[in-house]
């Protein structure tokens, strides 16, 4: 079952006795019995120590979680994941866990976050509250709780113990192939290799390179590369066929043309940055720039008519001309002619500036070109009109003077624009080295006269699906039944389109401990069914 089918249950928000469609919602009514179902699965979750009434939160109400009668037995694979603090999973495996008679907990790596994941562990197999203090530098000694817990119910099962249990059950042969990756893998391995930063070898940067130890097609990133991101900023039909695209693995008949596809993609890119992104990026930051001058110049006008005082009554402090000190410092922050107009004047054609948006209704508007200088006079005079006030934020309750707040608005913009060229220039660098190595890429890749069999083979479909395919057709020949298990759900897509009939049987294990799951469900399987058994795993 996939964690993602559990936490997608259907679930109704529970608050001292009464279930509501959401945190906000309305009351759904209940019987009494129904009721009492979701206080017993609420008293797992309890939030204070009043008690289980006292527990506000998501109840889940879905056929898993409220089973019919309780389940025999539930299996976490890979708890250290599912049970982290503050994840989504929590709560839910938790109500889920006490509706089954007897829980396993599988992982080959149990205590990730220390004391926490002993908590979150324990609390799944019914010590509710039993936090203990697990992290320190000395041996625990036997009479430590959790080491009397370890020796009453945990099981460690090295490789050696596995590998007697099952031999010890039935008969099983081991083999262990070591493979080459062709010129063309290695060359992608290299070139993935080029982008890591991070010397963590377990963080995401390293998610790509470990996929493509499979095919260079199972990256995610690459195919990202080609196809686009999942971020689905577009929206409808064209965000949904990207994240298609993206889950689609094997669309290239062979590596070498995936190769060749990313080149194109990645040319076609390099020019719509060069052409297109960051000129109109560089033309963006110009306009916002010249745009935000201009208001500083405006204030540093209206400032000096305060100090001029224009109300002042005597000689010495003549008033000013406020709209006509404005309109001269517009003409000659474009133009430096005698005045506005005038036979060799030129503002019309250098002026360019953008109003500033005020919301869906009133977007941003540019003036350039016919009579632009008289428009923006008259901008300023109206709309940018001393002493008016406006939102400083759309959303927002707080006015401010207009005029500050178009200076302290395009200067934002400013500084997120050049942020962006930044970011557009260094793409730009990058796809530079990028190109050149998917270049020596498909030379590589092209260089196929001479091929065998086996070579051909690796080249449609990577070098570890050729080995396993070869595999297969050998067993396939004696009519033998195969299992196979594998870390990479899209293997056997490759592996079956290649294949000459459908006598393949498959399963997936996923995650560390697949190799014991696999082992243990083999011996467990009746012989006829599965005599012999072939198991073969793909570590990513």
């Amino acid at each position: 079952m996939n964690v993602d089918d559990i936490i997608n249950e259907e679930k109704l928000w529970y608050n001292f006795r009464r279930v509501f469609s959401s945190e906000n919602g309305y009351q759904v009514k209940v019987d009494s019995q129904t009721i009492e179902e979701y206080k017993k699965a609420a008293l797992f979750c309890v939030k204070s120590p009043r008690g289980p009434c006292s527990y506000e939160g998501w109840v889940f109400t879905g056929p898993l979680h409220l089973p019919f009668r309780p389940w025999r037995r539930v299996i976490f694979d890979e708890i250290q994941d599912l049970v982290a603090e503050g994840t989504e999973s929590q709560k839910n495996l938790l109500q889920l866990s006490r509706t089954a008679k007897n829980v396993w907990l599988l992982s080959a790596t149990p205590f990730p976050h220390g004391n926490d994941s002993v908590y979150a562990n324990h609390e799944l197999l019914g010590f509710c509250r039993l936090r203990m203090d697990v992290e320190t530098d000395y041996e625990l000694g036997s009479n430590h709780p959790f080491e009397i817990i370890k020796r009453k119910l945990y099981i460690r099962s090295p490789k050696h113990v596995a590998d007697s249990a099952v031999t010890a059950s039935q008969k099983v042969t081991s083999d262990t192939i070591y493979i080459d990756a062709t010129e063309l893998e290695k060359k992608f391995f290299e070139l993935e290799q080029n982008d890591l930063v991070s010397r963590e070898l377990f963080s995401e940067e390293y998610d790509s390179l470990r996929q493509m130890i499979n095919h260079p097609e199972a990256s995610k990133k690459l195919r990202e590369q080609i196809n686009g991101r999942d971020e689905d900023y577009r929206g409808g039909r064209t965000g949904k066929t990207v994240q298609q695209l993206n889950r689609t693995v094997g669309r290239f008949a062979t590596v070498n043309s995936f190769a060749k596809r990313s080149l194109e993609t990645a040319r076609s890119r390099f020019r719509t940055l060069e052409y297109e992104d960051i000129p109109n990026s560089q033309n963006d930051i110009e306009l916002v720039r010249s745009s935000w001058y201009l208001a500083l110049k405006i204030r540093q006008v209206r400032s000096q008519a305060i100090t001029a005082n224009p109300f002042a009554l005597n000689g010495s402090s003549p008033s000013i001309n406020l709209e006509a000190e404005e309109a001269k410092a517009i003409h000659q922050y474009y133009c430096r002619c005698p005045h506005y107009g005038s036979s060799s004047c030129e503002a019309d054609g250098k002026a360019r500036f953008q109003t500033l948006a005020r919301g869906e209704s009133t977007p941003s508007t540019v003036f350039e070109g016919y009579k632009a200088v008289e428009r923006i006079i008259d901008y300023f005079k109206n709309e940018v009109r001393p002493g008016r006030k406006i939102l400083y934020q759309i959303n927002s309750r707080e006015e401010e003077d207009y005029l500050k707040c178009f200076i302290k608005r395009k200067e934002s913009t400013y500084k997120s624009l050049c942020t962006k060229l930044e970011t557009l220039e260094a793409e730009k660098l990058n796809l530079q080295t990028r190109i050149k190595a998917l270049e020596e890429t498909v030379k590589v890749g092209n260089t196929t006269k001479g091929m065998s069999e086996e070579e051909e083979l690796a080249a449609r479909n990577g070098s570890k699906m050729a080995v396993l395919i070869q595999l297969l057709r050998q067993i396939e020949k004696t009519g033998e039944k195969t299992i196979v298990f594998s870390y990479w759900h899209d293997v056997l897509s490759f592996v079956q389109r290649s294949l000459r009939n459908n006598g393949l049987i498959s399963a997936f294990c996923n995650g560390r401990t697949g190799n014991l799951m696999a082992k243990s469900i083999a011996s467990f399987t009746s012989v006829e069914a599965v005599d012999p058994v072939m198991i073969f795993s793909m570590a990513l």
